[in-house]
């Protein structure tokens, strides 16, 4: 079973993806805060928020514990022996959205989302890199 009360495996893997245009466009009308967007799909974190970074020395550190991942990506963690760095470079972990945002502007973000009844989590920050660094460096508190 997954979140959704009674839904099995078989539906939770059948769900529609999620489309985030219309949530995307009410928060780049209503904030000026929201720098960078980027849509986590194939290719997981590891490789799709890279993509938003203008330059070779800007990376993120991301705190796996600051959001519970869906039982599904557990299981399917579990059935298919993946590693951890393999899960996170393949499926979204239950990011499906990432917004890079000023830190003065998080209230006003936070408010649209909630009023959306939208999930959202802080679950990293910028950070400086170098070229011989990775671009993202995970972690858990």
């Amino acid at each position: 079973m997954s979140e959704k009360s009674g839904e099995t495996i078989v539906e939770n893997l059948l769900r529609p993806t999620k489309i985030y245009v219309r949530l995307i466009l009410e928060l780049l009308k209503n904030s000026d805060g929201i720098k960078a967007i980027s849509n986590i799909t194939g290719g997981g974190i590891t490789e799709n928020l890279p993509r938003i970074f203008p330059n070779s020395n800007i990376g993120a550190r991301i705190n796996l514990s600051s959001w519970k991942r869906p039982s599904i990506f557990n299981w399917l963690q579990d059935q298919g022996n993946i590693d951890d760095q393999e899960i996170l470079k393949t499926l979204n972990c239950g990011i499906g959205m990432i917004l890079i945002a000023n830190k003065n502007s998080g209230e006003e973000i936070f408010e649209i989302l909630e009023k959306k009844n939208e999930a959202f989590y802080i679950i990293g920050e910028i950070i400086e890199t170098n070229s011989d660094n990775s671009k993202i460096i995970f972690h858990r508190d």
